[in-house]
């Protein structure tokens, strides 16, 4: 089988290589670190290669910093034995195999995904409103943070000034406290959950507009 038209979907082993998505060559090729695109892939007996996967068909873009070309080069000219120069190098319709490359389109993101959890506080103090988070990459430690900030509101804060009147209101959840004067929310509350999100690690290559 032969898939060449951009935009077209090949999943292999959970994943999906698209045509004409960007790709990150790794430490598993001679390519390493180059960025290049999908052009073609191929599988059983339209494969140029006895490699067990599929052949993946790349364009990779020539390096612009000088250090990274020096880098390359040197790599090639071991590899060969004899001196090469960018110009020498394939740098389009190169074959690789999955495990040498890091795919960088949509379908992928979510490995490249790592959870968060946000403190989040939201307040209205006297008619003053005001809002603040804070971020951990382990639950403990948020749920820590979480414990010490509403334990001070109820002590010494806005929880403090307002856990008397006759209208006030406590909602609880899991890792959610909201206090507030019945028919007064706007004017006096104070509220803090713990959020769980998740930061995206991979790196777009496309160009901000």
């Amino acid at each position: 089988m032969i898939i060449n038209k951009k935009g077209d979907i090949f999943e292999w082993q959970g994943k999906k290589y698209i045509i004409g998505d960007d790709v990150i060559a790794t430490n598993n090729s001679d390519y390493s670190g180059l960025l290049g695109t999908i052009c073609e892939i191929r599988t059983e007996n339209d494969k140029d290669t006895e490699n067990s996967g599929p052949d993946i068909y790349c364009r990779f873009n020539t390096p612009v910093l000088k250090q990274d070309i020096k880098v390359i080069e040197d790599r090639f000219s071991k590899v060969s034995g004899v001196k090469r120069k960018i110009d020498e190098i394939a740098l389009d319709e190169v074959i690789m195999t999955p495990n040498m490359l890091k795919v960088a389109n949509k379908c992928n993101r979510d490995e490249y995904k790592i959870p968060v959890y946000a403190v989040y506080e939201d307040w209205s103090d006297d008619g003053n409103t005001g809002n603040s988070y804070e971020l951990y990459t382990d639950y403990d430690m948020a749920k820590l943070n979480f414990n010490k900030a509403l334990n001070n509101e109820i002590q010494n804060g806005i929880i403090g000034n307002i856990k008397n009147d006759t209208s006030f209101i406590v909602e609880e959840g899991k890792d959610m406290y909201d206090g507030y004067i019945d028919g007064e929310y706007l004017w006096d509350h104070y509220m803090i959950e713990i959020r769980k999100e998740y930061i995206d690690t991979c790196v777009s290559m496309e160009k901000v507009k």
